[in-house]
């Protein structure tokens, strides 16, 4: 009997190896039938993540900076434009004739505002869907492995010798983050934008048809100013469901990753004592620390500047760490395929 660990031989009877003891007796070889289903639901798992584990194109972490960059320019175009048009024929025009010469840039302003909001909405659908699918795979693939490393210990010699490398993986997968619904969190971004927008609409409407008629009255302007209140409450309460979801997309991401490099610390060492070859190198990268109140006070202070880094961060981040898992599971796929 060969040992698995420093490969002497031993008698076939043998219970420890004669030199390095380890226990010998029981040792289950990997074509063994009863690891046949651990290891088939372990290649499984890890051949699905490409479906769940999306790594995005790094140009994505810049897609909000490109339409706060865009909107800027369109934002000074129209500003540009409509200084030349009041310049060439607004003046001493009616209110009526105003507005619909302005009516184009107005239409381009909605508009752009609107695919802006979407796109935005896009990607957080994209980064919490993301999340969710990648920690359901995940535990499975740890379920897999617990269930694989129990069937190789084989005598109840092993599986003691084991037991607390096998206990601490299977906590690694009883307490995962709990699923979100990611068109909700998509939603965040669009609606806010779609309400202002339809309200914008219609008070251009109201200005509009006040054109035509007498001015409007304390209890219209009034009716206006509150509603545009409400808005504006409406505003502030979604700014802070985004803050939210950038703060747990970014805190679950750091408390899952520490999960995982204890549950790759324990996986090499039962392969090793398995009898199978352990990860000779692992990746030291590590996710950031992203301090939630440290990121919102910047971002209220550079007016919202800087949840441009944030959206970056939150795109990065999760590529990093899906690329650092993918090197151990390729391990995992050469081990026991």
């Amino acid at each position: 009997m060969e040992c698995p660990r420093c490969k002497a031989d031993n008698p076939d009877n043998a219970v420890y190896c004669k030199k390095c003891g380890m226990i010998v007796y029981g040792f289950v070889p990997l074509d063994s039938p009863a690891l046949a289903a651990p290891r088939q639901q372990i290649v499984r798992t890890i051949r699905g993540r490409d479906s769940s584990d999306v790594i995005f194109p790094e140009w994505w972490a810049f897609i909000p900076l490109i339409l706060f960059a865009i909107s800027i320019a369109i934002s000074i175009a129209i500003a540009l434009l409509s200084i030349s048009s009041f310049s060439i024929g607004f003046m001493g025009n009616s209110p009526t004739t105003v507005m619909t010469q302005y009516l184009p840039f107005y239409a381009v302003e909605i508009g752009y505002s609107m695919t802006y909001s979407v796109i935005l909405g896009y990607l957080a659908y994209k980064l919490v869907s993301r999340e969710n699918n990648h920690y359901l795979r995940e535990k499975r693939l740890k379920k897999a492995m617990v269930d694989f490393f129990d069937r190789a210990a084989g005598s109840p010699e092993r599986k003691n010798q084991l037991s607390r490398e096998i206990s601490n993986l299977s906590l690694s997968y009883e307490d995962e983050p709990k699923r979100r619904n990611p068109l909700l969190w998509a939603m965040v971004f669009i609606v806010p934008s779609a309400v202002s927008n339809i309200y914008s609409l219609a008070t251009f409407g109201a200005l509009y048809n006040w054109s035509y008629s007498d001015p409007m009255d304390f209890a219209s302007i009034m009716g206006i100013l509150m509603i545009s209140m409400l808005i504006l409450l409406m505003a502030v309460i979604f700014l802070i469901l985004e803050f939210y979801m950038f703060h747990f997309l970014g805190k679950t991401l750091k408390e899952h990753e520490t999960k995982w490099h204890a549950f790759v610390y324990n996986s090499n060492l039962l392969l090793s004592k398995v009898g199978f070859p352990a990860q000779e190198r692992m990746s030291a990268t590590k996710i950031h620390s992203r301090d939630t109140i440290v990121y919102v006070i910047c971002t209220i202070f550079t007016l919202g500047l800087f949840m441009l880094f944030w959206w970056y961060c939150l795109v990065k981040d999760p590529n990093e760490h899906l690329a650092q898992q993918q090197e151990f599971e390729g391990h995992l796929l050469k081990v026991l395929s």
